[in-house]
């Protein structure tokens, strides 16, 4: 449980029902107070827990159901237009120019990545500034870009499926 809640508290405070979560072989269920109920009130093991929020595999790895939870409550989110939304969706990597908000997250810096519905595309961290030339030919000025590496999107079951 230490785990969740370490990732759910670098999005701020976050008001959570842990209470309502189920363990069972390193994935985490939230469940509602009735299914809990039904759960506890029998003697066979289930074959369905509620709403799977993510696994333990070395640290916590988080589902997008989760991070739609966690949208609602923090302002560590990050805004894509339709083609960026797309591209992001497809596992690319996000750059400054792309973003609607015009928020500054610190290096390192975890945040939920959607789109202009509001609707939940994964998870990318803020990698360093990279600096790039903008003519090689002429002045050779230096820029820097922000880069948000991607994490986790929703494209990413799709990609695993056709592996198979």
């Amino acid at each position: 449980m230490n785990s969740l809640k370490a990732f759910i508290s670098q999005f701020g405070e976050i008001n959570f029902p842990y209470e309502n979560i189920f363990i069972h072989r390193k994935k985490y269920y939230l469940q509602t107070k009735e299914l809990k109920n039904v759960l506890e009130s029998i003697n066979e093991e289930a074959l369905r827990f509620g709403l799977l929020i993510g696994e333990e595999k070395g640290k916590f790895i988080a589902s997008t159901p989760l991070l739609s939870l966690i949208s609602q409550q923090t302002t560590k989110k990050i805004i894509l237009d339709e083609k960026p939304s797309w591209l992001f969706s497809c596992g690319r990597d996000i750059f400054a120019k792309q973003i609607s908000n015009d928020k500054s997250f610190k290096n390192n810096e975890v945040v939920i990545v959607t789109n202009k519905f509001d609707e939940v595309l994964g998870l990318a961290i803020k990698t360093k500034d990279k600096k790039f030339s903008k003519d090689k030919f002429k002045n050779k000025k230096t820029e820097t870009e922000h880069i948000y590496k991607n994490i986790l999107d929703i494209g990413d079951y799709l990609r695993r499926e056709q592996k198979r």
